[in-house]
């Protein structure tokens, strides 16, 4: 199972939220529902952290600006997982 676990605040003002589900697609599509946008989310490179793949998601109006950006939300990987060439 792919999980979510958004940034503190971003989801209806919780402290965390975390979604899981069968494909990465389906919780990065869950993020991007709760962008504060409303203009959904970019995706970094899939990076390997502690021993798991993972990719992180900024909102996409945050990216029209300098500095730096705050992660919306990280996508883990299961174990077995390769991510796409």
């Amino acid at each position: 199972m792919f999980t979510v676990r958004m940034a503190p605040q971003v989801c209806l003002g919780f402290d965390s939220a975390v979604a899981r589900a069968a494909t990465a697609r389906q919780v990065i599509d869950f993020a991007a529902a709760l962008a504060p946008s409303g203009f959904g989310v970019l995706e970094s490179n899939w990076f390997e952290r502690d021993g798991r793949y993972v990719v992180e998601l900024y909102d996409w109006i945050d990216c029209w600006f300098t500095g730096p950006l705050p992660v919306l939300a990280v996508v883990t990987a299961p174990a077995d997982f390769t991510p796409p060439a």
